[in-house]
């Protein structure tokens, strides 16, 4: 990739004593149906479901040029070699790229998936959770080499300036319409690997502030998205100022973590971190010790996003905001109450350059689900916007909105202290919306669509400063 990847690539090597049949390599369809499976599961939107076809030939032929001159994991063509071609060439460059040894025979072509590829190479997973992606183009080629049998991934995900195809969403349906922050491993995950598994380029443990010979732990990425003007890879918004804790959600030292980010002027410029522009203007949070086996781990980071030209300049404060995996089954203490695989929370509606949610006194917060996602059999829709209201205050309204692809529907509240819930009806393709209220008192959460009503009760959990968090999940189908 050109911006941030002349050498982004990725090694896996597998010697198998005795391989499964391979059919038949991956098809582009079935990468972009486990990469939008994958992206919904950390809260984004889906990148369209047909590749470009340019691309998936571009990628094939840059396949074929690794083949042909023995080579691996290369975002150059030479094109004085044999198997040359342009569109090869920029594929190369576009692309982010895997390759797979085995031995005793070819692997089944479930290895060539992109979650399998590239989930644990971290900056390659930057590039395929950019929030904005919106095409890719795709080929997996295996060929034998003995006594191997060779599996090479070139998943194309960027696109130059002036390029007839745009790889990234730039339109009004790409932004949100406050600060999200999209981590990864998300919230609410389980059975988490505990070590970076290495083999990738450019390398993590090079990262500045990573101690010489450290044995990392799995490395956590957060993309960013909000109200701006952006065409992917940072260039007009990024995460600064980063800090971040991770420690066991019961209890526990916190391990060290060093923050791979952009610097004060941006991912173009010095002064970040030296692998930090490869986040695309998000940011990374790379364990300096391997993790626990499992445990509940909680994280909490700090920071500001920063817009530029051609936006007007704005700050967007990260205050606090956690979320919490675990590396075994998923058991979470009050701190982590609220966690749903698939959360990408805004950050509340709070204006540019503003805290949003603060206030002196206790706070409730509702985040609505986002993206969409598959929960109980149920296709999970809606944008969602946390509403964070001072108790004791006046009433505050925030509103959660998705679009019904099934004729009915149910809304469910996950309070830990009561519910009521009731049918949602709407025609498909219609937008459903619900608007919550936190009375004055600080007492009661009320949903409300059309004949609809869910009171989530909080009693006595807003005394003492303490946070409560609710979520509300609409299903439809």
């Amino acid at each position: 990739m050109s911006r941030a990847g002349a050498s982004l690539a990725v090694l896996l090597v597998a010697l198998l004593a005795c391989a499964s049949a391979h059919a038949a390599d991956l098809t582009p369809a079935q990468a972009i149906a486990n990469l939008n499976q994958w992206r919904a599961q950390v809260g984004e939107n889906p990148v369209s479901s047909t590749p470009v076809a340019a691309w998936d030939a571009g990628c094939q032929d840059h396949d074929r040029y690794e083949i042909d001159n023995g080579v691996t994991l290369t975002h150059v063509e030479s094109p004085s070699a044999p198997g040359y071609a342009a569109a090869g060439a920029q594929a190369a460059t576009d692309s982010v790229l895997g390759t797979q040894g085995s031995s005793g025979g070819p692997g089944p072509a479930s290895r060539e998936l992109p979650r399998t590829v590239w989930d644990g190479a971290v900056f390659h997973r930057a590039a395929l959770l950019d929030p904005r992606l919106a095409q890719i183009g795709f080929a997996a080629t295996t060929t034998f080499a003995s006594p191997f049998y060779d599996s090479l991934e070139c998943l194309w995900a960027q696109s130059e300036p002036g390029d007839a195809v745009s790889a990234f969403n730039s339109g009004a349906s790409a932004v949100t319409p406050s600060l999200t922050l999209y981590p990864s491993p998300p919230n609410g995950a389980s059975q988490v690997p505990l070590r970076f598994p290495g083999q990738e380029a450019p390398d993590p443990t090079q990262e500045t502030g990573v101690p010489g010979g450290a044995t990392l732990g799995w490395l956590i990425s957060v993309a960013i998205n909000g109200p701006w003007s952006d065409g992917g890879f940072g260039d007009f918004a990024f995460a600064g100022a980063v800090t971040a804790t991770l420690k066991p959600d019961v209890g526990g030292a916190a391990l060290p973590v060093v923050v791979s980010q952009c610097g004060a002027s941006g991912c173009a410029n010095p002064g970040g971190t030296a692998e930090g522009p490869y986040f695309n203007g998000g940011f990374g949070l790379f364990p300096t010790h391997p993790l626990a086996p499992d445990t509940t781990y909680r994280v909490v980071v700090q920071g500001t996003v920063t817009t530029v030209a051609p936006n007007a300049p704005a700050s967007y404060p990260i205050n606090g905001y956690s979320w919490c995996f675990s590396t075994g089954a998923y058991h979470a203490s009050a701190d982590c109450a609220a966690a749903t695989t698939g959360a990408g929370p805004e950050l509340g509606s709070g204006a540019p350059g503003t805290t949003p949610g603060a206030s002196a006194g206790p706070t409730l917060v509702v985040e609505g689900s986002v993206g969409a996602r598959r929960v109980r059999g149920r296709t999970v829709v809606g944008t969602g916007r946390a509403l964070r209201c001072p108790a004791g205050g006046p009433a505050c309204v925030a509103t959660v909105t998705g679009r019904s692809n099934r004729r009915t529907g149910r809304a469910k509240g996950t309070p830990r202290v009561g519910v009521g819930h009731a049918s949602i009806t709407a025609r498909a393709g219609r937008t459903v919306a619900l608007t919550f209220t936190l009375n004055p008192r600080g007492r009661a959460l009320l949903a409300r669509h059309r004949r609809l009503a869910i009171a989530l009760t909080v009693g006595t959990r807003l005394r003492g400063g303490a946070v409560t968090r609710h979520r509300l999940t609409v299903i439809v189908g």
